[in-house]
């Protein structure tokens, strides 16, 4: 059975003194539209690493890869092996760690938190610091940033210039019940402005070992993951796809996936939460 969470203002229900839950659902609107799904012309998708957790659906496209940047390691490496493999070189980051669980000619480990303000010790480094010291051109590398809830910070930071080597990113995105909370959001909404300038997002997937939150009937993962593309590197069209796709696997083998439709916030404000059950329902008879 499918995990469901019911947010209010501050976390808590929508009820007596907080402000009224439609204001609620216009601020998750106004995060979430901007990371409505594109297609990349000419390009088909492919999974990339394992099969649940440790694997992101990608465009199919390495040509002139170079180099990758995971951000964030703990005990799964399979997506970054994977790109090993096909001899991308990886830097890996994490400070939790000592090393990778993993080994591979290819890896080479940082043992530094990836921080969107990083400390004057040089104990942490941001986006922009590693683009300083791993000069790539150009759409030369791709990104892979799973950091427990600090990529909000991160992205808020970073530069355009610090995301410039990137011709893909995959990213999984944590704490969303947070968008009960102004500062939350006001951290949220400047980093998807700062990474919706150059890229859209290409594939969208709900991490199902976290419930669904509900806004008053307006449905968001608490967890999930995005796969962005470049707009420099891509000609990118809104799509209608509907998510999970066979390509997706649950990240918890013991549930069901999530359904998320076209994860299209501007559509789904404007409908009742019937209603798009049904139209879901009828989809699969």
């Amino acid at each position: 059975m499918a995990r469901m969470a019911v947010v209010g203002i501050g976390g808590a229900p929508a009820c007596g003194k907080y402000r009224p839950m439609q204001s609620l659902q216009r601020a998750v609107r106004d995060l979430l539209a901007p990371l409505r799904p594109h297609k990349a012309l000419g390009h088909d998708k492919i999974r990339v690493g394992a099969a649940h957790d440790g694997g992101y659906v990608m465009l199919d496209d390495f040509a002139g890869i170079r180099s990758a940047i995971g951000c964030g390691v703990g005990d799964n490496v399979d997506f970054e092996f994977a790109l090993a493999e096909q001899g991308i070189e990886v830097d890996l980051f994490d400070h939790t760690v000592a090393g990778a669980p993993r080994d591979h000619q290819r890896f080479w480990f940082h043992r530094r938190q990836i921080s969107g303000v990083p400390q004057e010790d040089g104990s942490s480094i941001d986006l922009d610091g590693i683009a300083r010291r791993l000069v790539r051109p150009d759409g030369s590398a791709l990104l892979k940033c799973d950091i427990e809830g600090d990529e909000w910070t991160l992205f808020q930071h970073a530069s355009r210039a610090a995301l410039r080597p990137y011709r893909q990113i995959v990213c999984e995105v944590h704490d969303l019940h947070g968008m009960a909370d102004a500062r939350f959001m006001a951290t949220a909404l400047a980093a998807v402005k700062n990474l919706t300038r150059d890229f859209a997002v290409v594939h969208v997937h709900a991490n199902n070992n976290s419930p669904m939150l509900s806004f008053g009937g307006l449905l968001v993962p608490e967890v999930f993951e995005l796969t962005f593309a470049s707009r420099r590197h891509y000609r990118l069209r809104t799509s209608d796809e509907e998510f999970p796709t066979p390509l997706d696997t649950p990240n918890s083998r013991s549930r069901p996936d999530f359904w998320l439709g076209r994860f299209d916030f501007a559509e789904q404000l404007t409908q009742p939460l019937w209603r798009r059950l049904l139209r879901h329902r009828g989809s699969e008879t």
